[in-house]
């Protein structure tokens, strides 16, 4: 456990953080809790315009996310360092029926097996970094 953190505090976080990470945060695919989180003095309005923007328009430098992001609100430039636009890791989730579905057609609990993974891009390389199937 991380110090303050109780197992509350865990859950609501947990599918929210990793433990792989280049340090910095992806500011074009962060979920809105995290910029909410980043960015306390954005409204929520700037927020939901935030998000708008930047699937039409994704940012391709923090000195892009600093420019936008202080035409709303002014902030503290030294957060640039934990913003970047790219990723490197990537979690997969897969689903899959093993056997043939019910007469109805719907793929039966028991049959349904779930793979969760995380890869790592570098270059053109991609490696897999953990694994579980449930």
């Amino acid at each position: 456990m991380v110090r303050g953190f109780d197992a509350q505090v865990f859950q609501a976080i947990a599918d929210l953080v990793t433990p792989y990470s280049t340090g910095t945060i992806n500011f074009n695919t962060a979920p809105r809790e995290v910029l909410a989180a980043m960015l306390p003095d954005l409204s929520s309005a700037n927020l939901d315009e935030l998000l708008q923007y930047r699937i039409l328009t994704p940012f391709n430098s923090p000195k892009e996310v600093s420019d936008y992001v202080n035409g709303f609100v002014k902030t503290d430039p030294s957060i640039l360092k934990y913003f970047g636009v790219a990723s490197s890791y990537f979690t997969i989730d897969s689903t899959a029926s093993l056997l043939p579905s019910s007469d109805d057609g719907a793929p039966q609990a028991e049959n349904l097996k779930v793979l969760h993974a995380v890869v790592q891009r570098t270059g053109s390389n991609t490696t897999l970094k953990y694994w579980r199937a449930t």
